[in-house]
């Protein structure tokens, strides 16, 4: 999905408002380990979004960054409490997907007219734009660097994994668009393709495609994958979204207890663990999974939206929560800018993409 970056003035407020809440303006970062929540937001911030963490516990992600007179999206880690912003020279935004073990990043960032894939490692950008494609984003990058995403060729958007100056696109045979997701350590792809009228997932490797869809969905998301090839996501099961992990053929449905509309699963590490979201008494509130045993996640004066969004091999968590709003974030909302709705929309790409 084209990523729409669009700022208006003041004046143009009350259409922001249908938009943008003041909520979604004080969107902040945090890691959970064992309980312990660690708030993260660079300087100058008025929205951010952690979206990977490594074995190491660094963060990757993104932010909405007023400084200098200026406003845009920047990409950031974050380790032992030092922020370094990751910002292509000459980007105007800038999105971090992932993060390896190496410390590594893939992401995009809008550059003149055009998305381009990079990776980022001791200071070098490298850029990655599969031939013909007019916008690329990389989702996701393993251990040996090999990245995977997606990217616009045409009107199409394919898949690819790339890997040492070498493209390999991906999609699903009947497909009219790929979305990839996760790549594992052993270069096995993981994401979803619009097949006829439904999205299904699969898995890649090999030259071989595995569909993965649950009985009776009609919509099938496949957000990770770990190194033991055991995949999780989500699917459409009558009118509700249903969570589950899938491996050698067997489907486990994980739903979180008291949920009635959506279970959605959005990282799996390589112990079987699981994160994801649920709505319980109305509210967006994030779990962790494992052996049979959920732990809610919430942080201290969070609100009514709350998305873990990946966890490492220790466990530890990264991801969005919103705290409760308060007066001074209907500021924001004044200043005019458009960004924030898109941004929203591109940390759940996965429901926007069907949209």
């Amino acid at each position: 999905m084209v990523q729409c970056h669009v700022f208006v003035g003041a004046a143009a407020a009350a259409a922001l408002l249908s938009i943008v809440s003041p909520a979604e303006a004080e969107r902040e970062g945090f890691i959970d380990s064992g309980g312990i929540y660690t708030f993260i937001n660079p300087p100058g911030s008025i929205a951010t979004y952690a979206i990977s963490i490594n074995d190491a516990g660094t963060v990757a992600g993104y932010a909405y960054i007023v400084s200098g007179g200026g406003v845009g999206f920047e990409g950031f880690t974050y380790s032992g409490g030092t922020y370094t912003l990751i910002n292509p020279l000459g980007a105007t935004y800038t999105f971090v997907a992932s993060i390896n073990d190496a410390g590594t990043l893939a992401g995009d960032a809008v550059i003149g007219s055009m998305n381009e894939g990079f990776t980022y490692s001791g200071g070098t950008y490298t850029f990655i734009n599969p031939p013909g494609s007019t916008a690329t984003f990389p989702n996701s990058i393993n251990d040996a660097g090999t990245v995977a995403g997606d990217a616009l060729i045409g009107s199409t958007y394919e898949g690819f994994t790339y890997s040492g100056g070498t493209y390999t696109f991906v999609n699903a045979p009947g497909s009219t668009y790929t979305h990839v997701t996760s790549v594992n350590d052993a270069g096995t792809v993981a994401g979803n393709s619009y097949i006829g009228s439904t999205d299904e997932g699969f898995t890649y490797s090999g030259g071989t495609y595995t569909f993965i869809n649950p009985p009776g969905s009609t919509y099938t998301y496949l957000a990770g994958i770990n190194d033991a090839g055991t995949v999780a996501g989500y699917a459409l099961i009558g009118s509700t979204y249903e969570g589950f992990i899938y491996s050698s053929g067997i489907y486990t449905f994980i739903n979180a207890p008291g949920s009635t509309y959506y279970t959605l699963l959005n990282s799996i590490n390589d112990a079987g663990t699981v994160v994801g979201e649920a709505d319980i008494n109305g509210n967006d509130e994030g779990f962790i999974y494992s052996g049979g045993t959920y732990t809610f996640i919430n942080p201290l004066q969070s609100g009514d939206s709350f998305e873990p969004v990946s966890i490492n091999d220790a466990g530890t968590v990264a991801g969005v929560f919103t705290p409760i709003p308060e007066p001074a974030a209907w500021t924001m909302v004044l200043l005019g800018f458009l960004g924030l709705g898109a941004v929203m929309r591109r940390s759940r790409r996965q429901l926007a993409i069907t949209a």
